[in-house]
């Protein structure tokens, strides 16, 4: 989507031998855009914020993969999963990997038997798109489930699209605005198009994980980095609030084995600590930051790395730009090893 990508020309600019172009997936040449000249990387950044968009962005970059899998960053599993929780859900399930129950109703009479049986709440409804904490429900009783039910086997919810203020600097949003108006004017377009949506005829219910804080984790290569999203209103998503204290290295090591084991290499992981488990409850290739660090420890900015079967602290700012120069850098060495 406009905009979305601007990390990456960021972080391209940062070195004099790259040469880059910009391809919009959307436009009706883009394979012959794409083929018109000879490239290194397709450095990938699917939108999240619009179902339509990025059910078009996912069908071409599956299309491209056939062409060039090993040229692709980040990987097209990590896009496929990335703000599509249907998807995702079935992909958790299929994998074996641990994260709250989640069940998937196409209609509304095995929706309503769920919840004729169904004795624990609250229970979490999720749109299949939307970040921030945006599309997520947590409901308290069997009558707000069913009335849940009868809303999405009807006419349907939407998400009211609108910028997050409290995230970022309000006058580097400022600043943007007055130098490039244009700005404004796509984003408002994209929102638009997210607010006309209508999610309907499925419902998404989770288990809820009574929580006082999720861990984000995040791992780019072999950087790996960890702090706790902290709850506000019952959710942590979009809340802002964050602690950075130690994390534990067996949370990182149960990252570790993921990313190894299911070939996640570059994303955020966002994870539930629930009865001495370690649950997923999302993984995104793409996600907000509102820091210029992922992680603290002792105080001290830095990342994890993992080197001769020991963890490995290293004190550094190693996630500006939104953690696109990170990316970048990984990108390169997978492309060199190819």
């Amino acid at each position: 989507m406009p905009h979305d990508h601007q990390g990456w020309i960021i972080s391209c600019d940062k070195h004099k031998n790259i040469n880059w172009k910009v391809v919009e997936l959307l436009a009706e040449n883009w394979l012959e855009l794409i083929q018109k000249e000879p490239f290194d990387l397709l450095l990938l950044r699917p939108p999240g914020r619009s179902s339509f968009y990025k059910q078009i962005y996912d069908d071409r970059i599956e299309h491209l993969s056939v062409l060039y899998s090993d040229k692709m960053y980040p990987s097209l599993k990590q896009v496929k999963i990335y703000e599509n929780k249907r998807y995702f859900s079935d992909w958790l399930m299929i994998n074996k990997i641990p994260h709250p129950k989640t069940s998937i109703f196409y209609t509304k009479v095995e929706a309503v038997n769920f919840l004729n049986f169904h004795q624990k709440f609250p229970l979490v409804s999720k749109l299949n798109i939307g970040a921030s904490g945006k599309g997520v429900t947590i409901l308290k009783t069997k009558e707000q489930a069913l009335d849940e039910v009868n809303l999405l086997f009807g006419e349907g919810k939407k998400i009211i699209g609108a910028p997050n203020i409290r995230k970022g600097s309000f006058i580097k949003k400022l600043k943007k605005l007055v130098n490039n108006p244009k700005f404004l004017n796509d984003r408002m377009k994209e929102y638009k198009q997210q607010s006309n949506e209508v999610h309907k005829n499925y419902v998404i219910f989770q288990e809820f994980i009574n929580h006082s804080f999720e861990w984000r984790c995040v791992v780019i290569g072999n950087s790996y980095f960890a702090h706790k999203k902290l709850g506000k209103s019952g959710k942590t998503s979009g809340s802002l609030l964050k602690d950075y204290s130690n994390p534990p290295l067996s949370l990182l090591n149960f990252v570790r084995e993921l990313s190894i084991n299911h070939k996640i290499d570059s994303a955020a992981i966002d994870i539930f600590e629930h009865n001495g488990k370690y649950l997923v409850n999302e993984i995104q290739c793409f996600f907000g930051q509102s820091d210029p660090h992922q992680m603290f420890v002792n105080d001290k900015p830095g990342r994890y790395f993992f080197d001769e079967n020991i963890w490995v602290f290293e004190e550094g700012t190693f996630n500006d730009n939104q953690c696109f120069d990170l990316r970048l850098k990984h990108a390169l060495e997978l492309c060199k090893a190819h």
